[in-house]
């Protein structure tokens, strides 16, 4: 879908599940864009430096200005992230592409940065907050002890051995929702004394001690996750879940 935007007066578009293209610039009206699939592009007819980015007082949508126009892409930071660390490095459902005259193209990751100017070190070297949005996030712990929230929506939670740790060195998922959210452990090889990458196959109860590697153990009043990779019986890495869901299932896990 070509949607060119050439009218002066004021509109609404509502992109489909294609790859859709808008045109805005000089000329055309103050307007609102929908779309929430597809890889879409905003060709702006304007360059870069004359165009400015904000976003509404409830972090829901972007506003680009041109001069005097204005246009307000719905639900631009709030249809799912993906994470790594505090890096924002996808978005899904956005429009992903915004295309200037000049030839520059910004796009998620560049937008964010401009919008949220703190500084973003990926999350790889100390403790953070990660926070996704309202959609489906997925949020890709760094080193340290991380707090992970993913907001509304299905999110993954995603770690590897060298991202979570015991005691105050593990990572802390706010809002994990049984049934609904995932905690990604593909990336941790779950039997280090066998050679290849090998995934966790049982779940304990809290009262229930490690007998074996590849074993998870929940424990509902701590609201805590231990994993174990060897042979003994003490967790190599801990997660906590800190509004401590009553119960988990091997299907809460990408193993």
């Amino acid at each position: 879908m070509a949607a060119i935007i050439n009218t002066p007066f004021d509109f609404i578009l509502n992109g489909g599940r294609g790859n859709d293209t808008y045109v805005w610039g000089c000329g055309s009206g103050n307007g609102t864009i929908s779309d929430l699939a597809g890889v879409d592009t905003l060709k702006i007819d304007a360059t870069s430096a004359e165009v400015q980015f904000a976003k509404t007082d409830d972090n829901r949508d972007l506003i680009v200005t041109l001069g005097d126009q204005r246009l307000t892409i719905k639900g631009y930071f709030t249809l799912g992230f993906i994470f790594e660390g505090s890096q924002v490095v996808d978005v899904c459902g956005a429009i992903e592409n915004i295309a200037f005259s000049d030839g520059k193209v910004l796009h998620f990751d560049d937008i964010w940065n401009v919008v949220y100017p703190s500084p973003q070190d990926g999350g790889n070297n100390g403790d953070e907050a990660l926070n996704g949005g309202r959609g489906d996030d997925k949020i890709i712990a760094g080193k340290g002890a991380d707090v992970l929230s993913g907001g509304d929506g299905h999110d993954t939670f995603v770690f590897q051995t060298r991202d979570t740790g015991l005691g105050k060195n593990r990572n802390v998922i706010t809002d994990f929702v049984s049934g609904e959210d995932l905690i990604d452990l593909g990336g941790i090889d779950a039997n280090t004394r066998t050679a290849g990458d090998q995934a966790f196959t049982a779940l304990l109860s809290a009262k229930k001690k490690f007998t074996a590697a590849g074993q998870l153990r929940y424990d509902a009043k701590k609201g805590i996750l231990y994993g174990n990779t060897d042979k003994d019986a003490a967790a190599e890495f801990q997660i906590q879940l800190k509004n401590k869901p009553k119960a988990l299932d091997l299907d809460d896990f990408v193993l």
